[in-house]
């Protein structure tokens, strides 16, 4: 289900605020990154999950060093999301779809857990708006 990278741009390794786990889940394979160090099995059971807008895709913001090392002082780990929109699928996707991959999500992580987790939705743009419509 998961593999660990270390993602690299341009043959220079980026911040360790891009460094983590790759999760693939659902039917349609949609992507998850699970930014170190803050561990997903945390007791409080709370996830922020970053939320990009129309086209947007992994790594694609300037501030994820920022929010990472935010929220890892409040112990809190950080995924990114890929869904059905993401990158150049604007137009083939739609954000209700957007919204059945956010609840895949939330499946996945309570079968890895063994219990459901508390989603933080943080959205980017139109990310707003498909954590807005989230369960």
């Amino acid at each position: 289900m998961a593999s660990t990278v270390a993602v690299a741009a341009a043959g220079r390794a980026l911040p360790q605020a891009t460094q983590g786990t790759l999760f693939v889940y659902g039917q349609h394979g949609m992507a998850a990154l699970h930014f170190e160090p803050v561990p997903l099995d945390r007791p409080h059971g709370l996830i922020a999950v970053l939320v990009g807008g129309l086209t947007d895709g992994l790594l694609n913001f300037s501030y994820l060093p920022i929010l990472r090392d935010a929220l890892a002082t409040a112990d809190v780990p950080l995924l990114q999301v890929m869904l059905r929109t993401a990158y150049r699928q604007y137009g083939f996707g739609s954000v209700a779809q957007d919204v059945q991959d956010l609840d895949e999500l939330a499946d996945t992580l309570d079968r890895h857990l063994g219990r459901p987790p508390r989603l933080l939705l943080i959205g980017h743009s139109t990310g707003c708006q498909v954590g807005a419509l989230q369960d």
